[in-house]
């Protein structure tokens, strides 16, 4: 019998690393979130601190709009070449991770395209939360403490976006990829905690 995963797709500053960590905790349930880095690093050989830069990069629109420009005139470049072999082959490495991982025990993953990875895999639960832009813009201040919020935001946003788009050929945020949207503004972090917890337990009756 496979084991319980709920994948958690979120917009930057919506809170779903919260959230996850929550339900995980409920679940007795592994997370999945910055410790994947770890085995990426075991597994790929790399430094963790290469592992750890590279994630911050794929959220880097401007390196996105330069490799998909690159790609899109078809041109053959060192640029070229150091972003396909890098990015490619530490998403071949996650993906084994993460689908791993997922017949290890019950477990929750935040991001990392998990939910198409995991997307034949049964019992999961597949989520998305999202939240007005006031609203994160004031988790990103007053949380995150991160300056330039409204910059951050929207870059960080394009740079997921454009990562799972190239990465699993579907429409980031297509309804039709999850099983439940939350809306963590409205609901906050416990409400929508408690919801996925509910919608876990109707998916175990069935």
């Amino acid at each position: 019998m496979n084991h319980l995963a709920v994948t958690i797709s979120r917009e930057y500053g919506s809170g779903g690393r919260l959230i996850g960590e929550l339900v995980a905790q409920r679940l007795n349930a592994a997370f999945y979130n910055h410790n994947v880095i770890d085995r990426i690093a075991h597994e790929s050989g790399q430094d963790r601190s290469y592992i750890s830069r590279w994630e911050r990069q794929i959220s880097s629109p401007g390196m996105w709009n330069g490799f998909l420009s690159v790609r899109r005139d078809g041109l053959s470049s060192h640029l070229q070449s150091e972003y396909y072999s890098n990015m490619g082959r530490m998403f071949t490495v996650q993906s084994r991770i993460i689908q791993t991982a997922a017949e290890e025990g019950p477990c929750v993953f935040v991001g990392r395209c998990a939910g198409y990875l995991l997307r034949n895999h049964a019992p999961a639960l597949h989520v998305l939360i999202h939240a007005s832009r006031d609203s994160r813009l004031r988790r990103v201040e007053q949380d995150y403490r991160v300056g330039g919020a409204p910059h951050v935001l929207e870059a960080v946003d394009r740079g997921r976006k454009l990562y799972y788009e190239e990465y699993t050929g579907q429409v980031w945020g297509d309804c039709h990829n999850y099983d439940l949207i939350l809306d963590s503004g409205t609901l906050g972090i416990e409400g929508c905690a408690a919801l996925i917890l509910s919608a876990v337990h109707q998916k175990r009756k069935r």
